[in-house]
């Protein structure tokens, strides 16, 4: 079972900037996360965004290089969701 969900495997290039699409960040009443996958599972990470562009946003804390954010079906997630990755 699992949900299925698209990511963005990697955060930006070889800056130290953290640029991830813009549809990945949910927006709280007083903060903003996303949802990213750590060991197969859903988690939802509190970040602060820097400037955006049309389509891109920089997380400027709440997120290292190393965690896959995810990008798509966000809307069905829960918090440890067992997710289907597609790549």
């Amino acid at each position: 079972g699992g949900m299925f969900a698209r990511v963005a495997m990697s955060i930006s290039g070889d800056s130290d900037i953290m640029m991830i699409p813009t549809e990945a960040v949910i927006p709280q009443q007083d903060s903003k996360s996303v949802w990213v996958v750590r060991n197969g599972r859903a988690h939802s990470v509190t970040v602060e965004t820097g400037f955006r562009s049309d389509d891109m946003v920089e997380i400027t804390s709440g997120l290292t290089k190393a965690d896959t954010v995810i990008i798509s079906g966000i809307m069905q997630i829960k918090e440890g969701s067992l997710l289907n990755i597609e790549k």
